[in-house]
């Protein structure tokens, strides 16, 4: 439905858009090979007769800016205090009593899962 939409021109609308689509890029390729491109400062073959052109694109370039002056000196340090070291040897026993814990739960729900399935195995092996 959407493709055909823009299929229902008037059919006297298709001659002059396909000779447009035809001919925009030949006028395209007719308007770049007009102009001359002029990479150094020979002369071009239309500009033989004036010089206006080699003197504006041979001249030399402008001085150079002065260099921004130099930094200024860095400043002596000044010795402050050191800062009071915060204890954290708490913080430290605090993780590992927390890894701790955990290590003892998970071997605690280890063993008593073994135990269980060494106990079904048993029953299992009697009633046979």
């Amino acid at each position: 439905m959407l493709i055909r939409a823009p299929l229902l021109l008037p059919r006297s609308l298709w001659p002059s858009l396909l000779l447009h689509w035809a001919l925009l890029p030949l006028w395209t390729l007719t308007q770049i090979t007009q102009g001359e491109l002029q990479n150094s400062c020979s002369r071009s073959t239309a500009e033989k007769g004036r010089s206006s052109c080699q003197q504006l694109c041979c001249r030399p370039p402008p001085p150079l800016p002065p260099p921004p002056p130099p930094p200024p000196p860095p400043r002596p340090k000044v010795l402050q205090p050191p800062c009071p070291t915060e204890d954290t040897r708490w913080q430290d026993l605090v993780i590992i009593v927390t890894v701790c814990c955990a290590s003892v739960g998970f071997l605690f729900i280890l063993v008593i899962i073994c135990y269980k399935a060494i106990k079904r195995r048993s029953r299992v092996q009697q009633s046979d």
